[in-house]
């Protein structure tokens, strides 16, 4: 079984944005640049380079979040320990399940993170 931090890294190198951006129209000094992502048929069009380099790091960043927030949706064996271990006070019994909730949550990513390949 990998670590959390193993699994995530490489859900987020999967999860990479193949592209091309290219000038497709010079007219009277007005740029047109097309960008087609690998596997999508259509083409966006933008006026300048790098506002179509924008839409790629936008694009690229959305699909690597979404990709590691998926990668921990199956705990690891220390992270449900860890969980397990927490211990709450009365004051944050008292506050109700979505406290206990948030301590174990935490007590999971702090396992993860300490995790050794």
């Amino acid at each position: 079984m990998s670590t959390m931090v193993e699994r995530v890294a490489r859900a987020i190198d999967e999860a990479d944005v193949g592209y091309s951006i290219n000038l497709t129209r010079l007219v009277d000094g007005v740029s047109t640049y097309t960008l087609r992502y690998h596997g999508v048929s259509d083409l966006l069009e933008f006026g300048s380079y790098d506002e179509a380099s924008e839409h790629v790091r936008a694009t690229r960043d959305e699909r690597r979040a979404r990709a590691a927030i998926e990668a921990m949706m199956e705990p690891t064996e220390a992270m449900l320990r860890c969980a397990d271990e927490v211990v709450l006070t009365d004051e944050e019994i008292h506050r109700g399940p979505f406290e206990m909730s948030k301590a174990e949550w935490q007590a999971m990513i702090q396992a993860a993170l300490k995790e050794q390949a």
